[in-house]
């Protein structure tokens, strides 16, 4: 299967996050909210995949090359949480 290590990578990512919280959030915070992480195949053309895809797109696009025009970036970095002089709402894994 195709994308089985990202996406155990990812599943450990998620679960660390809630378990451990942030800086920003205290695990307290995200143990009070009911979810459940599920990784689907992105054949299954779901509409909230398909949403993911047209903010994250964007931003790998900004991340991988920040001289390169990129319109779509422009409107979506307008709803990263923003503080203090800088962005909050973005972390960019090595």
């Amino acid at each position: 299967m195709e994308g089985r290590k990202e996406d155990n990578n990812l599943r450990l990512s998620f679960l660390r996050t809630a378990n451990q919280g942030t800086n920003y959030i205290k695990a307290d915070r995200f143990k009070k909210i009911n979810f459940n992480l599920e990784l689907v195949p992105k054949k299954m053309n779901i509409i909230g995949t398909q949403l993911a895809d047209l903010v994250v797109y964007p931003i790998a696009r900004h991340v991988q090359n920040t001289d390169k025009p990129n319109p779509a970036y422009n409107i979506v970095e307008k709803k990263i949480y923003k503080g203090k002089g800088f962005i909050n709402g973005l972390k960019i894994f090595p």
